[in-house]
């Protein structure tokens, strides 16, 4: 049986061009930039790093909910049972691996976050 070889289309790489990505990323975020090339974001937030260029605040929010409950006296296990998500998913989260976490992840923790540190 013949192989033939992939063709990977224009269309896919065109986020690893720094201008490009830096002009999509004044634009869209990150998660959406993903969508749109078929990749995920942390692929997306991999060549930002790369290119240098700046993430925008509302990037970090998970990592900064994460740090403020830390902060409030909860560990990262209570995080994770409250908020129904995966012990190892916080983790990642607080250590930087993932910095586009699932929308459902993000809701869970602003609803924790809420509770919790509005609270005091």
């Amino acid at each position: 049986m013949t192989e033939y070889p992939r063709k990977e289309s224009k269309l896919r790489k065109d986020y690893r061009d720094k201008e490009r990505l830096k002009a999509l990323y004044a634009r869209y975020s990150i998660r959406e930039i993903g969508t749109l090339y078929g990749v995920s974001g942390n692929a997306i937030w991999k060549w930002l790093k790369k290119f240098g260029i700046e993430a925008r605040v509302g990037d970090s929010q998970p990592l900064k909910m994460i740090q403020d409950l830390r902060y409030a006296g909860l560990s990262s296990e209570n995080i994770a049972l409250v908020t129904g998500v995966a012990v190892s998913q916080v983790y990642k989260i607080k250590k930087g691996d993932i910095k586009c976490p699932q929308s459902s992840t993000v809701r869970k923790l602003i609803k924790l976050h809420n509770k919790v540190c509005k609270s005091q």
